[in-house]
C-alpha cells in the first residue's frame, strides 16, 4: 500500500465526533451504518485532513457546505465577505490526527546517538485563541506529537518501562478574523459555492466540473479509457460536450446525458475522477444512489481495478446491503485484500464506535446474517 494512504485517523470536535479513532484503513474503504450515525461526517473529516494549505482547507469546507446546503447556497445573496465570515466561524476547534510509527535517531546530551521507535501523530487543527481572538492553524506534516517508551529506572536495576509524550512546537499560522477573510477573499474562487471531483456527493449536477474532467482526460490520454468503460457498462460509444451540454453517443446518435438519469451521470463522475486523480484520494457519498442493483458488481470491479492502477485511496458511504454484498463479492473475485468495511455504530452514551472488517471478517458477518450497515 502506498505511503500516502491514510491507515488510521483520530477525530475530535468535528460534527458528531467528540472523540473517535479508527485503525486499519486500506486502499478502498466502504463506510456503513444506520442513518445519522456519522458516515458522511467521517468521510468529510478525512477529506479535510488531506488539505495541503489554508486556502484548500476553506475551499474544502465550502465544498462540504455546498453539498449539504446546495439550494440555500445557490439562492444566497450575501456578499463574499459575509459568506467567508460565516464559513470561518462555523468551523472552529477541529482536531484530526493520523498516527505513523517510525524510527528516529536521537542525540543524547553526551553526544551519543540512539535509535528508538516513535509514534508520530500528524495533526490537522483549527482553533480560535480565546485570549487574543486570533485564528490558529496546524497543518499535517508540519507538526506532530511523539510518544515513546523508555527506561524509567534511574539506577537501571530493572526493566521498568513507561510511556512518555512530548509535543513538538507546531508551525502555526495565526490570523485575525479580518486578515483571514482578506486572505481567503483574494485567493479563493469568487463563487458562493464549490463542487469537487475529489468529494462526490449525491445528485451532483455540475456540468462545468464534468467538462473540466473530460478535458483533463483528453490531455492525459485517458479519454478513450472512460469511453471504453461507458461502452462496457451502458453501450455508450462516446461522451463529449456539444454546445456546452454533456452529450452521449448511443447507436451512432447523440443525445443529452440528462436523458439517461442521474445514476449514470454519477458513475461518469466516479470513473472520470478516478482516472484524473492519480496518487490522490476520492470520497463518494452514498455510492449506490441512483444506480440499478444489477450494475453494482460492474461498478465495484472498475473502482477496485482503477483505484489500484491509479494508486488512489477510495472512501465511500452506503445505505445498501446489496452494495456491501457486491463489494465483498467483487473483492473476493479479484483477490483484492486492500479493501475494508467500516461499520459505524452509536453507543448508548451518544459516542460513535467504528468497527473495522477486512474481507474475511466482512464475509463472516454476512454469512452469520449479522447487521453490518
Amino acid at each position: 500500500m502506498n505511503e500516502h494512504f491514510i491507515k488510521n485517523i483520530e477525530i475530535r470536535n468535528f460534527k458528531c465526533f467528540n472523540s473517535f479513532k479508527v485503525d486499519g484503513l486500506k486502499r478502498v474503504n466502504l463506510i456503513g451504518g444506520k442513518n445519522n450515525v456519522g458516515k458522511t461526517a467521517f468521510m468529510e473529516a478525512v477529506y479535510l485532513y488531506t488539505s495541503e494549505d489554508i486556502i484548500e482547507i476553506y475551499e474544502r469546507l465550502l465544498v462540504l457546505k455546498t453539498y449539504r446546503n446546495m439550494q440555500e447556497m445557490l439562492l444566497s445573496n450575501n456578499p463574499s465577505e459575509d459568506n467567508l465570515r460565516a464559513l470561518i466561524l462555523e468551523n472552529l476547534d477541529i482536531d484530526i490526527g493520523v498516527e505513523k510509527k517510525t524510527q528516529l535517531e536521537i542525540t543524547e546530551e553526551d553526544g551519543s546517538d540512539t535509535v528508538d521507535k516513535y509514534y508520530l501523530t500528524n495533526i490537522f487543527k483549527i482553533e480560535k485563541n480565546q485570549h487574543t481572538g486570533l485564528f490558529s492553524f496546524m497543518l499535517k506534516d508540519e507538526t506532530f506529537t511523539i510518544i515513546w517508551r523508555g527506561n524509567t529506572d534511574n539506577n537501571h536495576n530493572s526493566e521498568t518501562y513507561g510511556e512518555y509524550e512530548e509535543y513538538i512546537e507546531a508551525y502555526n499560522e495565526d490570523y485575525s478574523l479580518s486578515d483571514l477573510i482578506n486572505k481567503l477573499d483574494s485567493n479563493m474562487s469568487k463563487t458562493k459555492y464549490l463542487t469537487s471531483r475529489i468529494f462526490i456527493g449525491t445528485n451532483l449536477n455540475d456540468n462545468e466540473l464534468l467538462e473540466k474532467i473530460i478535458g483533463d482526460l483528453k490531455l492525459n490520454d485517458k479519454y478513450n479509457d472512460l469511453n471504453n468503460y461507458l461502452h462496457q457498462l451502458f453501450g455508450i460509444e462516446n461522451i463529449d460536450f456539444i454546445n456546452k451540454k454533456p452529450m452521449v453517443k448511443i447507436d451512432k446518435k447523440y443525445q443529452e446525458l440528462s436523458t439517461l438519469g442521474e445514476g449514470i451521470k454519477s458513475i461518469i463522475f466516479y470513473l472520470g475522477s478516478l482516472l484524473t486523480l492519480e496518487n490522490q484520494y476520492i470520497f463518494i457519498d452514498e455510492i449506490e444512489n441512483g444506480i440499478h442493483h444489477t450494475k453494482l458488481d460492474e461498478i465495484w470491479k472498475l473502482i477496485l481495478e482503477i483505484s489500484k492502477e491509479q494508486n488512489v485511496q477510495v472512501f465511500a458511504t452506503t445505505h445498501s446491503d446489496e452494495c456491501i454484498k457486491s463489494y465483498l463479492k467483487i473483492a473476493k473475485k479479484l483477490r483484492d485484500k486492500e479493501m475494508t468495511f467500516i461499520g459505524l455504530n452509536k453507543l448508548k452514551n451518544g459516542s460513535i464506535f467504528g468497527a473495522i472488517r477486512d474481507l474475511e471478517l466482512l464475509e463472516c458477518s454476512l454469512e452469520d446474517e449479522r447487521e453490518v450497515r
